[in-house]
């Protein structure tokens, strides 16, 4: 099992991208959890945390057993989509730091899935921690400019499941998203400057 380390989520700039008072976030590929568990702002109303990886999902209910705002979702939830998202009325769905490790077949379906499914007339899907380098380079990168991420990345260097984990960068099919979403890029919400976040608002 690869345990990918948690990253310095910028929440304090996520919030000013949220528009309504009382948000409903679905946090897409939540790895260990990025929220303040003690306390969330009173713009977040709920969140949804899922992950495919079971072992992290234990972790991170572990961590978050104390926080009433917080529920986790697993597959079984999604099975009917269209049901899950407007029974829970989701406005904000968050991608963070995950879409690397989707390739771009399937990250097209996802969005196409979300596009299809929310039912909330305006939404937003905000993916963060996009590449702008390959792996490699970001990890030179890292040494000089964030060295505390570096040591971490080269943790993972010598872990064996994390080799086997695909990379991917340029995986987003911008023509078709242009076409569904008014797109606005902004300064990474992850404390790695060599990365970037897009935010995908949909207004009708």
């Amino acid at each position: 099992m690869t345990i990918f380390f948690s990253n310095q989520f910028k929440e304090k700039n996520f919030l000013k991208i949220l528009t309504y008072k009382k948000n409903i976030i679905l946090d897409f590929g939540c790895g260990l959890g990025v929220w303040n568990k003690k306390k969330l702002s009173n713009k977040i109303h709920k969140i949804f945390l899922y992950d495919k990886n079971k072992e992290v999902v234990s972790l991170t209910k572990k961590n978050y057993k104390k926080c009433k705002k917080i529920f986790f979702i697993n597959k079984k939830h999604f099975f009917n989509k269209k049901k899950f998202f407007k029974k829970n009325k989701v406005n904000i769905i968050l991608m963070n730091s995950v879409i690397q490790y989707i390739n771009r077949n399937d990250l097209k379906n996802l969005i196409l899935m979300f596009e299809k499914c929310v039912s909330e007339k305006k939404y937003k899907i905000i993916i963060t921690d996009i590449p702008i380098y390959s792996r490699f380079i970001e990890i030179f990168l890292l040494l000089f400019f964030n060295f505390s991420r570096f040591v971490d990345a080269i943790k993972l260097i010598f872990n064996f499941s994390y080799h086997k984990t695909l990379f991917y960068k340029n995986n987003i099919d911008m023509k078709f998203i242009e076409k569904k979403f008014a797109i606005k890029k902004c300064e990474n919400l992850n404390n790695f400057i060599f990365r970037k976040t897009l935010i995908l608002t949909k207004n009708d």
